[in-house]
């Protein structure tokens, strides 16, 4: 049924129902289908109020309880997520009808549960089977039944104590390595026997009279190489033994017969000789003289370098006593001797020692006016070149300090003046007798002076030392060495 629209013109015998209120006059309507041609009320009643279809709600419905009770949810076919609320949730189940539950770690579903502390394990008379690797710890003493077949290797270990094999009669087949301590035997006869060898070859033992000994070969050199006394000899391969000696000037003791000992050396390792004849007796001595003659008791012949002619050792001491006292003269007195042509008389002073006069290759006397020329040796001592810069107004410098217990010895000093002024080189104290050198230049140059003999310092361990004046600038270099 359509509905129309129906004109009403308001007036009197027209009512409309409304209702009262404060602000007037309010229609009473009442809601219909809204569908074309439908005008089915509807419903709504006191206690439930208008009826809503909620299928037809999209988002989210918040729904408060009005009082504190159950509310009822049919989520039938619809997952429904269920919380505790940081609380606990209780879930009931029959024996006969269990709930299934997996375990997560909030990320992942744990399937294998590890175990941690004491656990108890009862299989109720059943086997239990466990895979993998189990790792138990011991307490008390483990009793293990009788094993038919060990397929890997079991390391044994007595813990610090001791482990008893019994083989019943049987062979115990041992392989691999086994170290064993025996122990104290009662007695040697209980000892184990051991042998030596390589693998292939035993060594053996040899009774040499009373005692056993061990065979050993000697198949090359391992020590000192010796000879047997009387051996033969082959140069070129014979071995030999280098020898050796002992430096010792003061032996507390000599060796006594069939006694070895050391051979005595010189300080220079030279070898200390004992002059024997062939047949062991000691020559060299007062008692038996070297002999110079190898023909016999002939004179030596000796050539007389006066006459040409050749004299025998016995004519040179024959005349030689001719010419001389044959008392030891005293102290200061005059003993005879000879040019070789005539006799003279020789001085000997009052300490002993015979008086010479020295002379040149012409024979005229050594003087003042005639001096013997000496050069100074640097043998034994030490070379020394000492180079310094110096500049102006300087005090007390050192040059040269020599060792300790040692003097210096100046031999040349090299002046490098670059700019002119005063330097003083002196030994150790700048005071008047101990200047060495007093220069002052205008200008710039080089002097050299030498010292011909060496200069030395007047005493051991004094510093060669200079000063300069204002203005003087250069270098300085001095030559010598150092002695005692």
């Amino acid at each position: 049924m359509a509905i129309e629209s129906l004109a009403i013109t308001p007036g009197s015998g027209a009512n409309v129902a409304v209702d009262t209120a404060a602000e007037g006059h309010v229609q009473i309507v009442k809601l219909a289908i809204s569908a074309d041609g439908d005008a089915t009320p509807i419903t709504a009643t006191v206690a439930n109020g208008l009826l809503v279809d909620v299928s037809r709600v999209t988002g989210n419905v918040t729904v408060v309880q009005a009082t504190a009770a159950n509310l009822k949810v049919d989520a039938s076919g619809v997952a429904v997520p269920i919380t505790d609320n940081a609380g606990s949730l209780t879930v009931d189940a029959p024996a006969t009808t269990p709930v299934a539950v997996r375990l997560s770690t909030g990320s992942a579903f744990i399937d294998t549960i590890p175990i941690s502390g004491t656990v108890t394990i009862q299989d109720g008379g059943n086997i239990i089977d466990v895979q993998g690797t189990v790792a138990a710890t011991q307490s008390g003493a483990w009793n293990i039944g009788t094993l038919t077949t060990i397929t890997n290797a079991v390391p044994i270990t007595d813990n610090a104590g001791s482990i008893t094999v019994d083989s019943t009669g049987n062979v115990l087949t041992v392989s691999g390595t086994v170290t064993s301590n025996q122990g104290t035997p009662a007695v040697i006869g209980n000892a184990w026997p051991v042998k030596q060898t390589d693998g292939t070859l035993t060594a053996t033992i040899t009774n040499v009279g009373a005692d056993n000994g061990l065979d050993v070969n000697v198949i090359g050199s391992v020590g000192p190489v010796t000879q047997a006394d009387k051996s033969a000899f082959t140069e070129g391969s014979g071995l030999v033994l280098p020898i050796a000696g002992v430096y010792n000037d003061t032996i507390a003791a000599d060796p006594t017969e069939d006694q070895a000992a050391a051979l005595r050396l010189t300080q220079k390792r030279g070898l200390h000789i004992n002059l024997r004849n062939v047949a062991g007796a000691e020559v060299g001595i007062a008692a038996a003289a070297l002999r110079i003659d190898p023909t016999g008791a002939t004179n030596q012949p000796v050539l007389d370098t006066n006459s040409a002619a050749q004299l025998t050792a016995l004519q040179l001491i024959d005349d030689y006593v001719a010419t001389i006292a044959s008392a030891v003269p005293a102290k200061g007195a005059a003993v005879a001797g000879t040019d070789g042509t005539n006799a003279r008389l020789l001085k000997v002073n009052s300490s002993g020692n015979l008086e010479v006069a020295l002379r040149d290759t012409s024979g005229a006397a050594l003087s003042e006016t005639n001096p013997i020329y000496t050069l100074p040796s640097s043998l034994n001592k030490t070379p020394v070149r000492q180079a310094n810069s110096f500049s102006a107004s300087q005090t007390d410098i050192a040059i040269w300090t020599p060792t300790a217990g040692k003097k210096f010895l100046i031999s040349q000093i090299q002046i490098y003046m670059s700019a002119g002024g005063l330097i003083k080189v002196f030994d150790n104290s700048n005071a008047g007798g101990n200047v060495i050198v007093n220069l002052t230049v205008a200008t710039a140059g080089i002097h050299i002076i030498p010292f011909y003999p060496a200069h030395p310092s007047s005493t051991v361990n004094n510093v060669l030392r200079y000063s300069t004046g204002t203005g003087a600038v250069g270098d300085l270099t001095v030559l010598g060495y150092e002695s005692d």
